[in-house]
């Protein structure tokens, strides 16, 4: 649990749990040939983008970002 410790925040949280229905819906459609309607698949659309936007803006806070010109706080010169 320790890993978890460091992600406290209740935003953290929300986007865990899109993550797991999203994770059902899909489960349901690859494993059990489930249907999705187009509601469906732009929920979890909508929910990619925002898990991955989300990701994106808090490894740029912590300067984490691969790349270094895309930190905020970049100390290289290139």
């Amino acid at each position: 649990m320790k890993t978890f410790s460091l992600f406290r925040s209740a935003l953290t949280y929300n986007m865990i749990g899109h993550m797991k229905t999203v994770s059902i819906l899909v489960g349901g459609f690859v494993l059990f040939q489930d249907s999705l309607n187009y509601k469906q698949f732009l929920g979890i659309l909508l929910t990619l983008f925002g898990l991955f936007s989300y990701t994106f803006v808090r490894m740029r806070e912590q300067n984490q970002l691969p790349c270094s010109r895309w930190n905020i706080n970049s100390n290289s010169n290139a």
